[in-house]
Parts: C-alpha cells; structure tokens; sequence
C-alpha cells in the first residue's frame, strides 16, 4: 500500500486502511529495548535453581544470541537459609504430642480450670478430713486414724496437719452437719470433673443434676477406697520386701528398701491419676494411652514430692507469712500438682482423640465402601470429633450403674456399722459417779 502512495503520488488519499498496518522497517535492524545489539536476544530466567548468585552472560548459535549485557539471575533454591530451616522444624516440632497437648492446654484455659479446682480442693479439704476421720474411725478404730494421717502426710508432705483434731471434732457430727459437710467436699469432684472434661472439648455438665450429684457421691466414695487399698498395698508390699532383705541376708539392703518403696509409690500415684483422667470424670480411654499417661503424671509427681514440695514449703512457711503459713502453703501444692492433672488431661485427651479419629475415619470409610454412596464430610468431622463411640457409652452408663449400686451398699453396710459401733460404745460408758 505505502509503495502505491509512492508510484502515484497525484492520487488523493482514500482514507486511513482498514487494517492495522505495521511500521516500515526499511531492511533496518529492529528495534531493541534495554539497548541490547543488533540480532540479540532478551534475557530470560533460568528453569532451575543454581547456586550461584550471578550467572555470566552465554552465547547460543550464530542468529541465536543472548544479550551480552544482560545478567540471568536465577532463583535461589538450592540451599534454605537459617530463618527457613527453623521455621521447618517448629512446624515440625507442632505436630509432635507434647506441643499439641500444651497449645490445648492453652487454648482450654488450664490456668484457669487448675485455679479453679485448687480452690474447691482447698475449701473441700478440711470437710473431707472431717469425714474420712469420722469414718475411719467409726470402722477401725485410733488405728484408722493414723492411717488417715499417714496418707496425708505422704501425699501433703511437709503441711503438718494433724488429723487427730479432726478425729476429735469428728464426733461432735450430726445427720445435717455429715450432708453439709458432703455437699462442700463434692464441690471438688464437680470442679474436677468438669475440667478434665473441658480438656477433652465435651459437656462438663453432662445428665440430670440428681444423677450427676449421685455418680459424684459414688466417684468421691471410689476415689477413697481407692486411696485405702492403694496405701494398704504399698504398706504390705514395703514390708514384704524388707522381710524378704532380711530372709536373704542383705545388711546393707536399704537402697534396695528405698528403691522398692519408690516404685510401688509410682504405682500408687499412677492407679489414682488413671482414675482421676477416666473413672471420675467418666470418660472412656484407651487403655494404653490411659496407662501411659497415667504412669508419667506418676513419675513426674513423685519428682515434684521429692524436689519441690521442700521449696513450696518453705517459702510458704517463712516468718514474714506468720499464720498464713500452712493455708498457702497447702494453696501453693494443690495448685501445682492440678496443674499437673490438667497437663496430663491435655495430652490424654490429644492421643487418645488421635485414636479414635483414626478409628472412625477406617469405620466410615468401611461403611462408605459397603453401601456404596459418599459419606457426608460434617458427619464424618463429627464422629471423628466424638471421644466416645455408642458402644462405649453404653459401657460407660452400665459401669457407672454397677458402681452406683455397689457404693449406695457399701454406704449403707458402713453406716449400720457405724451406728451399731456408737450405739455399742454409748452402752458401755460407764456412768458418772454422784
């Protein structure tokens, strides 16, 4: 078109071309940007990282040229810098039990529900004390009360608590003064097992108020008897073993004694954490998952009685707290050591959800692979979310029912007892001379 303009330059423009026409380039070189030659190339970025910073400019074939001014600057890949690598392993490090337990921890406020039972644990304290000498007492006799006073010794150590002064008021106890008493100490089963079961993420107030009142009666009665047979079966098991040092003929078999002495004091600490994670807040756990856990609250409770009871202790016991003393210093070890039940709880609840979320994904995916038909994805996060399978929940209710009625009959055989043995006493007290 432009070279028929110029042939016939007296003819008028007809208007502009309806197509788009591109610029004349005369036979000259093309125009280039970044003021690169003649018949050269753009610089593009390489395919793969390389570990070098700067790459000098390559030449291709005649016609195929790169720009000679032009740095390639490839991507560094190669190797991760220090922020990246340690970035990789705490993202590591998150997915690992302990943290994911502890961001639960966190997440659920076990500050908060620690405090919260250590100051019901406080205040149920004392009525308890009251009860259980009463109790003892009326069965056992002085004997039973030093078997009280023993047990708290060796899990208050250093508090100094006589329960002789409570055995003394112990008879001064009415019907009513007996049920306020169970009231305030039932307050401490209603914080615990609402916080072990905030740590698992389901209902901390689950069932009718009667019901639930009545399983935390037969939890409070369970966790006594459980107490008792547990310090009466270290007591038998130390003993036998010192006897059977001396059978053998070890003089010096005193380590031997303190070794054996700590171990069933594991095994003690760790029958009642597995009841305070599963049998009191009436929660279904794995077995294995229940004694592992179980087993290191133990160890590291038998650490803190060891170690830092004498610090807690003295610290509270200073001149300068005077007859605030033993009441903080009581506070202080009952907060540390629900701190500890919360932690155990928090992973507890994180491996043994880890299992049953496993379980539920295979049974849904089995059912789901039988029928056919695609599973919901709410009712599959759902039941995976459900610490407890119907199954299990069915056993959990008849085991509580068993229990409820084994204990309202144990109760009911004790206080026959109880009232045979005053009745039996009053009879016997010899009259006041006039």
């Amino acid at each position: 078109m432009r070279a028929a303009v110029r042939r016939h330059p007296h003819r008028p423009a007809q208007g502009r071309a309806v197509l788009p026409v591109p610029p004349a380039c005369d036979r000259r070189p093309p125009c280039v940007r970044g003021g690169d030659g003649h018949r050269l190339r753009h610089a593009r970025r390489l395919r793969r990282g390389l570990r070098r910073r700067r790459v000098q400019p390559l030449r291709a074939r005649r016609r195929r040229l790169l720009a000679p001014r032009a740095r390639l600057r490839p991507e560094r890949r190669g190797s991760p810098g220090v922020i990246a690598r340690l970035r990789a392993v705490w993202a590591r490090l998150q997915r690992t039990l302990p943290l994911r337990a502890w961001q639960r921890y966190g997440d659920l406020r076990g500050n908060r529900l620690a405090g919260a039972c250590s100051f019901y644990g406080f205040v149920s304290l004392f009525p308890l004390l009251v009860l259980a000498a009463a109790l003892v007492s009326a069965i056992a006799g002085e004997s039973g009360v030093e078997t009280v006073q023993e047990i708290v010794d060796d899990n208050l150590p250093g508090l100094q608590l006589d329960v002789s002064d409570f055995h003394e008021r112990a008879g001064t106890i009415g019907v009513i003064g007996a049920g306020i008493l169970l009231f305030t100490g039932l307050g401490w089963v209603d914080a615990v097992r609402a916080a072990v079961r905030s740590m698992w993420g389901v209902d901390d107030q689950p069932g009718n108020v009667v019901v639930r009142k009545a399983l935390d009666i037969v939890s409070l009665a369970g966790l006594g008897v459980l107490i008792l047979v547990s310090w009466g079966a270290s007591v038998v098991l130390v003993s036998f073993a010192g006897d059977v040092l001396d059978w053998l003929g070890f003089s010096s078999g005193g380590w031997v004694l303190r070794v054996v002495s700590g171990l069933v004091s594991v095994g003690v600490s760790a029958a009642l954490f597995a009841y305070l994670l599963s049998g009191l807040p009436r929660i279904a756990v794995p077995v294995r998952n229940l004694a592992v856990v179980s087993l290191l609250g133990a160890v590291v409770f038998e650490l803190l009685k060891q170690f830092l009871v004498q610090y807690v202790v003295g610290t509270a016991t200073q001149s300068s707290y005077a007859a605030f003393a033993a009441p903080l210093a009581m506070l202080a070890w009952i907060y540390v050591v629900t701190r500890l039940l919360m932690v155990t709880a928090a992973i507890t609840a994180e491996s043994a959800i880890d299992r049953l979320e496993d379980a539920e994904r295979a049974e849904v995916a089995l059912r789901s692979s039988d029928r056919g038909a695609v599973v919901d994805p709410a009712e599959q996060s759902a039941a995976a979310l459900s610490p407890l399978t119907p199954a299990q929940v069915k056993a959990v209710t008849l085991t509580s029912g068993a229990v409820l009625g084994a204990a309202t009959l144990a109760l009911a055989v004790v206080t026959v007892r109880a009232v045979r043995t005053v009745a039996s006493a009053a009879l016997r007290r010899p009259s006041l001379p006039k």
